[in-house]
């Protein structure tokens, strides 16, 4: 592993700075954005992070819910000895007043939300699709040094189109998977009467019911993370390289791993600890950057005030020479951020590509001779 990582950091190294070119950092930047590869390495991982954010959030409802539920109930009867019958269940007719409210809304409400929500779904599937065509745009520029767009883009609409749908299995499969486990919590929690008035949780009764749909949870959260590592990792190089859809190239992929099992294990370990190593990096990177154009806006914004404001009493022009100056000032700033990630991203593209290489499976996308003799381990 080490002549592959020494090899990846000699191609990120040749590709950005061999010559420096602010161009070609900025289309590359493009390139990698849209293909997704600037985030935290590969699009599952911010998956695993909404996840793990919705599944808490969703704990924290049924339990605010639940312990809401105890306390309303507990007022009730400090008022009534006696509660009426429909009071008894204060969830349920919670949701049956929230029904009730959606169903009066007017028409003019009703369409806007209908509206909202097609727009977002739309967006939803064209940034999708767009992420799916650009992967093979990103592997195209790093597996040939170019920051060509139109040309990949179009000679890979085909296997474009066939990520595109396996990212809306994976979306969909995401979505099934919390629902269901939130749905089967939500029912067992409703079996044990845990929502009625006066219901006294125990810390035995919460780990009975929680601890094995939290175990379905997890194994479900792996497979799906490790499917899309594996898709983005190796499937998409081999759909590049072989000129197929996904389907055939999973399973060439799956034939590869099962015979070199030990050392797909030996890179995911490296992977993860360069991936960790990589994180640290870019939060100290970003964190100086983020510094550094603190201290420029405020000598720069400070000089202009204090000429335009202070000492020509021109506060209007000082406001739209801010607006004029900080529109550009704060694009730079977002292109500055993304492009700190960059190196990044060619690195760990290239580690996944030569790993490739060096199973000798009959694909090559970036070949370990020609560069091997220009590097020392």
């Amino acid at each position: 592993m080490s002549k592959l990582i020494g090899l990846s950091l000699s191609r990120a190294r040749m590709m950005l700075f061999e010559p420096f070119s602010p161009r070609k950092w900025l289309w590359l930047t493009l390139i990698a954005f849209l293909a997704g590869a600037l985030g935290a390495g590969w699009s599952g991982t911010r998956n695993i992070g909404r996840a793990a954010n919705m599944r808490k959030s969703a704990a924290g409802k049924i339990s605010a819910q639940a312990t809401g539920g105890g306390a309303g109930a507990a007022a009730t009867g400090a008022v009534e000895t006696q509660a009426p019958p429909a009071e008894g269940k204060p969830f349920r007719n919670k949701l049956r007043r929230a029904w009730d409210r959606v169903r009066n809304f007017a028409r003019i409400h009703k369409a806007l939300v209908a509206a909202a929500v097609g727009a977002a779904a739309f967006f939803f599937l064209f940034f999708l699709w767009l992420g799916a065509r650009f992967q093979f745009v990103w592997l195209n520029a790093v597996m040939k040094n170019t920051t060509e767009i139109a040309g990949p883009f179009d000679d890979f609409a085909r296997q474009g189109n066939s990520l595109f749908g396996f990212s809306l299995t994976i979306s969909a499969a995401w979505f099934l998977l919390l629902f269901g486990v939130g749905r089967w919590v939500f029912l067992a929690a409703k079996a044990a009467k845990m929502f009625e008035a006066g219901h006294a949780w125990s810390a035995g009764e919460i780990l009975q019911l929680f601890l094995p749909r939290v175990g379905v949870l997890g194994v479900g959260v792996v497979f799906l993370v490790l499917l899309s590592f594996c898709a983005h990792q190796f499937v998409t190089p081999i759909m590049a390289l072989g000129e197929t859809s996904l389907v055939p190239a999973f399973g060439t992929w799956l034939g590869i791993a099962w015979k070199r099992a030990g050392a797909f294990v030996l890179y995911f370990v490296t992977w993860l600890a360069l991936k960790i190593a990589a994180i640290i990096l870019t939060a100290i990177l970003s964190l100086a950057l983020m510094l550094a154009f603190l201290v420029i806006g405020a000598i720069l914004f400070g000089i202009v005030y204090l000429v335009l404001a202070v000492g020509l009493k021109l506060k209007a022009l000082f406001l739209a020479v801010a607006v004029v100056l900080g529109i550009p000032f704060v694009l730079l700033m977002m292109v500055t951020s993304l492009a700190v990630r960059l190196p990044f991203a060619v690195f760990f593209q290239s580690f996944a590509l030569y790993f490739l290489t060096s199973l000798d499976c009959g694909y090559e996308p970036l070949p370990l001779r020609e560069e091997s003799e220009n590097i020392v381990i």
